[in-house]
């Protein structure tokens, strides 16, 4: 286990993993945003246009106060007097309705008798104490009803929530906990629901299963179960019909003006809704356009008759699915990182991860009607998988670089070794002809006193120190070969220091004295007032300067100027220039090349060790030469850190 988490591709996969999970645990963490479920809501209309309007049940009919009823020749403009009511409801009596729903704003001063109550169902109004969004509301203060309305067999709410995203009516509320009573208490439209079917309200049981969430269960005489799906607050969606023309509905003054045989075939046994229906009456916006008080409680209504609801799965399903979501999309990015595919193939998994969301979410919809978040699923599929372009991009593009890293290391050491043949075969020549300098004088004065020292040189010792020294002198060329030249082959990492520049400059001009005084060359140092401190390696920048002046020594000859100044413009610019015969233009392009080298002796490597240590030093070194004039070598260095 240990080698498997210490493995760096294994490190990766969990990276692409947490990467492509992180935004569905975001988006699960959030998902109550309001403006995360105003998209949802908006989506959730959508489908609704998508499938068949919902059958209209026979059991419900509506009478509606039209403008038939309020004309001159009906009875009058609204608001009537109560004997009106009164009158169509003992009219109705007799009908033996399963019950009648008075879907109307009382007046508060009606007076008089008591409005026949039989089956008779009224809306009490009632204040809620707070916006209740992740539970049922708790009711406490319940509006008075006129004396007259009193006697009606059953009252209860009737309520259609505003959206408070947008301000559509889209919900029901079936249920609220009475505080007076402490217990549930059911709206009118399930009250209502109850009578049709001969159960009592108080079997009404609120369950909860694994998937489909909430929902109240009512059990029929029959054996039926009958399911009615409700949200954490109580509320259920019906599915609205748009054309309220298509509810069977009677004028309010037909009804009074029909012969009881009419109004038993018409009425018996059947859930009847009265309300207002003129133009002017006041209208609620939905999703499918604005619908009057009345149209809102008969498409509730119908809803409930035919069981055209819109079932919420549980928030443990829509977690699941979620987690069913997010496991697809790692895995996905996994796959397509370890069959080495680039981004294309990410943005085709996220798209192709998308449309399958989407279809099952519209087709689970159509066929069952049930209402899996579309928006807040497919925000965290898009986040997920942008997210993981960029992450496997980057670690593309990582990759990417080390290889090139260690190409370029490799494309170094076969440089390295393809010119070490080269190297030897110079080094091999150098090394005898510095190695026979030194043997002939050692030869010499071996050789004379094998033979009795016929050169007097026990007497003439200065022979002997001069042959001394011109070894000496060879060794010091040697040694000298092996630190400029040779140290093409090291590594350089170099230590720095914050220093002055001049000192060693200075330095680099005294250990090149003997060559300066051998070309019989003046060297003159200029330098420019409060040079600052840089970065700099002494012992390197030294060599740096000592090959310059040698060779500018070499290239002048004799009886020559060098001039080396040191400037500040933004950054330290040193140029070493000198009045000699200039480089030729063929070869100009290589004299910082390996090997290349226009002396007899030497291995060529002196201006290219230059060069790379001026780079170590986050400097460069450039040159310009001209024919018969001299040549300059421009040096930049930082100031300060490097």
């Amino acid at each position: 286990m240990g080698k498997l988490t210490g493995d760096p591709k294994f490190k990766t996969y969990l990276l692409i993993c947490l990467v492509s999970l992180l935004p569905f645990i975001l988006i699960a963490a959030i998902r109550n945003f309001d403006i995360l479920q105003l998209i949802e809501l908006r989506a959730l209309d959508t489908r609704l246009r998508l499938i068949s309007t919902p059958d209209v049940s026979p059991a419900l009919i509506l009478i509606t106060i039209d403008d038939k009823s309020q004309n001159a020749e009906g009875i009058g403009q609204l608001p009537w007097p109560p004997y009106i009511y009164s009158s169509l409801l003992e009219s109705l009596h007799t009908t033996k309705p399963a019950a009648t729903g008075l879907i109307a704003r009382f007046n508060r001063n009606w007076d008089g008798p008591t409005i026949p109550g039989e089956n008779l169902f009224v809306i009490q109004l009632y204040t809620a104490e707070d916006k209740y969004r992740t539970e049922i509301p708790r009711i406490k203060n319940w509006i008075d009803l006129p004396t007259m309305l009193r006697t009606a067999e059953t009252v209860s709410f009737s309520v259609f929530p505003e959206s408070q995203s947008d301000g559509i009516y889209r919900s029901g509320q079936l249920v609220v906990f009475n505080t007076q009573k402490n217990k549930l208490q059911f709206s009118l439209e399930m009250l209502m629901l109850c009578q049709l079917h001969d159960i009592p309200p108080e079997t009404i049981k609120i369950k909860k299963s694994i998937w489909k969430g909430k929902f109240l269960s009512m059990k029929l005489k029959s054996g039926k179960d009958i399911k009615i799906p409700i949200d954490a607050t109580g509320r259920t969606f019906p599915r609205l019909i748009k054309d309220s023309k298509r509810f069977p509905a009677m004028s309010f003054i037909d009804v009074l003006l029909s012969s009881e045989a009419a109004r038993n075939d018409t009425f018996q046994h059947k859930i009847s809704l009265i309300g207002v229906t003129t133009p002017d009456a006041p209208k609620a916006q939905t999703a499918f356009g604005k619908m009057s008080a009345l149209e809102l409680r008969a498409n509730l209504m119908n809803s409930l008759l035919n069981q055209s609801l819109i079932w919420k799965p549980s928030y443990q399903a829509e977690i699941f699915y979620l987690a069913i979501l997010a496991i697809i999309s790692s895995i996905g990015s996994i796959l397509v990182f370890h069959n080495n595919r680039n981004y294309h193939t990410q943005l085709l998994l996220t798209s192709g991860l998308f449309i399958l969301h989407l279809s099952f979410s519209i087709t689970i919809f159509i066929l069952a009607t049930i209402w899996i978040q579309i928006a807040i699923a497919s925000l965290a599929i898009i986040i997920s998988g942008i997210s993981s372009c960029l992450f496997l991009g980057h670690t593309r593009l990582r990759e990417t670089l080390h290889e090139l890293r260690a190409t370029q290391e490799q494309l170094i050491k076969s440089e390295k070794e393809a010119v070490f043949g080269v190297m030897t075969a110079r080094v091999r020549h150098e090394l005898r002809n510095v190695l026979n300098l030194i043997q002939s004088p050692a030869e010499m004065i071996r050789n004379n006193f094998l033979k009795g020292d016929p050169l007097n040189l026990r007497r003439n010792t200065q022979e002997i120190v001069s042959e001394m020294d011109a070894i000496i002198g060879r060794v010091a060329k040697l040694d000298e070969m092996v630190e400029n030249e040779l140290s093409f082959f090291h590594n350089i990492h170099l230590d720095l220091k914050l220093q002055e520049i001049e000192p060693i400059i200075r330095s680099a001009i005294q250990e090149a004295e003997t060559t300066i005084q051998k070309h019989k060359t003046d060297v003159h140092l200029d330098l420019s007032p409060m040079v600052p401190l840089i970065q700099i390696n002494s012992e390197k920048m030294r060599m740096v300067f000592v090959n310059l002046i040698r060779n500018a020594c070499q290239a002048i000859q004799i009886n020559g100027e060098i001039t080396i100044k040191v400037h500040v413009k933004n950054k330290i610019i040193i140029t070493v220039e000198d009045n000699g015969y200039g480089i030729p233009d063929t070869n100009f392009d290589q004299i910082f090349e390996p090997f290349f080298t226009t002396k007899p002796h030497g291995l060529g490597l002196g201006l290219m060790n230059a060069k790379n240590i001026i780079k170590e030093h986050n400097g460069t070194i450039k040159a310009s030469s001209k024919m018969g004039s001299g040549t300059t070598f421009t040096i930049e260095l930082p100031i300060g850190e490097t």
